[in-house]
C-alpha cells in the first residue's frame, strides 16, 4: 500500500470528524493461484493513520500471504507495526465471498 494511498485514505477520515467513532482498516487480498488459496486480511490501522496528522514520513506497507504486515521506510528500513487484526462483521460480503469460492472450486 504506497504512501500517496495511506495519505488519501486519512484526507478521507478526516471528512468524518464528525464521528466520535471511526476506524481506519487496511484490507489485502491474495488472488488465487495453482498453489495458493484466495485469502483476504483486515487490518485496523487506527494509530498507524496518526503518522498522517503530524510531519512525519508515511511508510509503504506491505502484507505477506501470512498475513504479516510490514511498514517500510525510505531508508529501506523495515518495521512490524501493531496492527491489529479486523474480524469482518458484514453478512452480505461473507455470503458473496462464499457464492464465488463455490464458483472457483
Amino acid at each position: 500500500m504506497p504512501p500517496d494511498q495511506i495519505q488519501r485514505c486519512a484526507d478521507v477520515c478526516k471528512l468524518f470528524s464528525v464521528y466520535k467513532q471511526r476506524h481506519i482498516i487496511f484490507a489485502f487480498k491474495f488472488m488465487r493461484t495453482a498453489n495458493r488459496k484466495l485469502r483476504y486480511f483486515f487490518k485496523r490501522a487506527d494509530d498507524v493513520m496518526m503518522i498522517c496528522y503530524v510531519d512525519v514520513t508515511i511508510p509503504t506497507f506491505r502484507c505477506g500471504y501470512n498475513g504479516k504486515v510490514y511498514a517500510i521506510y525510505p531508508a529501506d528500513t523495515k518495521k512490524k507495526p501493531e496492527l491489529a487484526d479486523y474480524i469482518l462483521d458484514y453478512p452480505a460480503f461473507k455470503e458473496v465471498m462464499l457464492r464465488k469460492h463455490k464458483r472457483l472450486d
